[in-house]
C-alpha cells in the first residue's frame, strides 16, 4: 500500500495489516486524533499516545465500546467525516478502530462519547467509515503505534502539496507550513530557517514526520530537486 518512497521501510507493518473485506472496503468505527496538526507535531510521542489512551479507555468502557478487536487503524479521509471539522490534516484519521463499531454512528452513545472526547487533551473524536486500513497493533502498543503514525502521516505526498495546505491555512505561521512556503518559493535560505524552527519546537517524532514528508514532496517535484534537506 506504500508509495515508492516508503517501499521496504515498513515491512513489519505490512505483516500486521488486516485484509479488506471486499476490495477496498473495511467498515470500522473508532476514535481518532483531532488536535490541530501543529499541536500534534509538537506533542507526538509514546507518552502522548499513552496519555490519550488513559483518557479514552474509561470513556469507552463506560459506554461499552471496548470491543475485543479494537486496534490501531486509519480511516480514509475521502469517505470519513469528523463533525464540525472542515480542514483536512494528515493525522486526523489515525487512532483506535473496531469492525464491531461500524454502525456506531447510528447510536446515541456516538455523539455522547464524541462530546466528551472532543473536550479532552489530547483531543479525540469519534468516526465511522466503510473504507479503512487496520493493523493488529494492540491499543497499548504505543511504540509500534508511533511507527504506524509516522508511516501514515508521510505516505501520500499529494496530501502535503504546498499550494493546497497553504490555501487551507491562510496566514498561519507555524513550522510545517513555513516548510511548505519555502518549498513553494524554492528558497533554500527560507527552507533552512524553517527546518531549524521545526527541530526546535516539534517532538523528535514530529520533526521526523515533517522532514520525511517534505523530502517526499521534493522527490516528486523535479523542478524543486535543487532544494536540500538534512538527513533524519
Amino acid at each position: 500500500m506504500w508509495a515508492i518512497h516508503h517501499r521496504g521501510q515498513f515491512d513489519d507493518l505490512d505483516a500486521l495489516q488486516e485484509p479488506p473485506l471486499a476490495g477496498r472496503r473495511l467498515d470500522v468505527g473508532g476514535f481518532v486524533f483531532a488536535n490541530p496538526f501543529d499541536t500534534f507535531l509538537r506533542k507526538i510521542s509514546v507518552d502522548y499516545l499513552e496519555e490519550a489512551w488513559s483518557q479514552l479507555e474509561p470513556i469507552i468502557k463506560r459506554y461499552k465500546l471496548d470491543k475485543p478487536d479494537l486496534s490501531w487503524g486509519w480511516c480514509h479521509p475521502g469517505e470519513t467525516g469528523i463533525p464540525g471539522v472542515t480542514v483536512f490534516e494528515p493525522h486526523q484519521w489515525l487512532g483506535w478502530t473496531s469492525q464491531l463499531l461500524y454502525r456506531f454512528y447510528e447510536e446515541d452513545r456516538f455523539s455522547l462519547a464524541d462530546k466528551e472526547l472532543s473536550a479532552l487533551t489530547p483531543n479525540l473524536r469519534c468516526v465511522a467509515t466503510w473504507r479503512s486500513h487496520k493493523w493488529r497493533i494492540a491499543p497499548t502498543n504505543f511504540t509500534l503505534a508511533l511507527r504506524l503514525i509516522e508511516a501514515m502521516c508521510t505516505s501520500e505526498p499529494s496530501e502535503w502539496h504546498p499550494p493546497f495546505i497553504l490555501a487551507d491555512n491562510p496566514g498561519v505561521n507555524n513550522p510545517w507550513l513555513n516548510l511548505a512556503r519555502a518549498i513553494l518559493n524554492e528558497n533554500q535560505t527560507q527552507l533552512d530557517l524553517a527546518v531549524e524552527e521545526a527541530k526546535d519546537v516539534y517532538s523528535p517524532a514530529g520533526y521526523r514526520i515533517v522532514i520525511l514528508q517534505i523530502k517526499a514532496t521534493i522527490q516528486y517535484s523535479p523542478d524543486k530537486s535543487h532544494l536540500k534537506l538534512p538527513p533524519v
